[in-house]
């Protein structure tokens, strides 16, 4: 019986990699550029850390702001805009940006916030215009009353509630006065629904906040108007009626009172009519 030999293995295939040989090359390979990351990311990070890059980073920002500088980059004009009640002496010391100052060296933000942080200025725009100029918007509040709470000083409010200025109020005196806790964020509702109302608003001395709730207003002869929580305009409405048809701010009452609703009740002065009886008996 003839034996027949076994061909022999192709050589390619005998020299392929396992499907396990593979896995170890791919976990070797893999181990080394974890290695050679954290090697890498841990220079990096020493380097930091220890405030090399900063030092290198602020050593490029002060070579370019220099040759910006020795180039004519430097600051030479501020322009304003918008400015009316805030002056333009304590805007430009506020802003505190020199002439001559390298344009770039210029924080912009920090200028803004400075300037924004004035009593009447509510926004500020601020630009750097290259190459020497500097260009200042602003928006003014608007002001609205006097506030007082605590028995202290009045100060000035804008429509926000914001306080807008402390001192210096006099020129501010016919504005309305209003009175108490809460009575500065609510008081921009209230004094529109009294512009309404001129034949009341001129008569109204001052309106004062009730526990945070609703308003009493005190008006010139000293009569008090008590006025709901809700539905203000309404009472509003029936109290304009009243004064157009019977000049009830004209007699002889202390209150009157709108809280119930398509009610209005008035307390008489009681006390001057016995102070007359008492006059005319001794006469």
């Amino acid at each position: 019986m003839r034996l027949i030999p076994k061909a022999p293995k192709n050589k390619k295939i005998a020299n392929r990699p396992t499907i396990s040989q593979l896995k170890q090359r791919r976990i070797t390979v893999l181990a080394v550029i974890i290695v050679f990351l954290v090697g890498v990311t841990g220079t990096v990070w020493s380097a930091v850390s220890s405030g090399w890059v900063e030092n290198k980073m602020d050593l490029a920002k002060n070579s370019v702001i220099e040759a910006t500088a020795a180039a004519g980059m430097v600051v030479e004009s501020i322009y304003l805009r918008g400015s009316q009640a805030t002056s333009r002496s304590d805007l430009l010391e506020t802003l505190d940006i020199k002439k001559g100052t390298p344009i770039l060296n210029v924080d912009i933000k920090e200028a803004r916030l400075r300037v924004e942080s004035l009593g009447w200025v509510k926004s500020a725009t601020l630009v750097r215009v290259l190459p020497n100029v500097i260009f200042l918007d602003i928006k003014e509040r608007k002001a609205l009353a006097l506030w007082q709470r605590n028995r202290r000083a009045p100060v000035l409010i804008d429509t926000d509630g914001t306080v807008i200025q402390k001192r210096n109020l006099a020129k501010y005196s016919d504005l309305p006065l209003v009175v108490g806790q809460g009575a500065a964020k609510n008081a921009a509702v209230l004094i529109e629904r009294l512009h309404e109302y001129p034949l009341i608003f001129n008569e109204v001395k001052v309106a004062i906040r009730v526990s945070e709730r609703r308003w009493n207003l005190r008006l010139r002869n000293n009569i008090e108007i008590r006025l709901p929580a809700e539905k203000i305009s309404t009472a509003l409405n029936q109290l304009y009626e009243y004064q157009n048809k019977h000049s009830l701010f004209d007699r002889n009452i202390i209150a009157v009172d709108l809280r119930v609703p398509d009610r209005l009740i008035v307390r008489v002065n009681n006390q001057e009519k016995k102070q007359k009886k008492v006059i005319g008996e001794n006469t």
